[in-house]
């Protein structure tokens, strides 16, 4: 089975790595603060929290993905882990989900 990484940025397919570089890059246009945090809801691999990050390191960037194995820390693998973060930050600016 291909990783998500495979179907989108390492695809073949020209109109896949296309789709997938604009579907990340236009959502940063929307985001156009000099700090906060923003979670990003079911975040596969987290390459648009990784966009975001690296378009800003004053945001705080977290996603939360329950379907994929991943070593990056700042990718929640479960609700309740999300719910403990909001409890010791109060809240995200920003939650994305597409």
């Amino acid at each position: 089975m291909k990783s998500y990484f495979d179907l989108t940025i390492n695809s073949k397919n020209p109109l896949a790595r296309f789709a997938h570089t604009k579907r990340t890059k236009n959502p940063l246009k929307l985001f156009n603060k000099k700090s906060g945090s923003i979670l990003d809801f079911g975040c596969a691999n987290g390459e648009f929290i990784k966009t975001v990050k690296l378009n800003n390191k004053e945001i705080d960037t977290y996603g939360y993905e329950p379907n994929m194995n991943t070593s990056n820390s700042r990718i929640f693998k479960t609700w309740d882990d999300v719910i403990k973060h909001v409890e010791a930050k109060n809240k995200f600016d920003v939650i994305s989900c597409f």
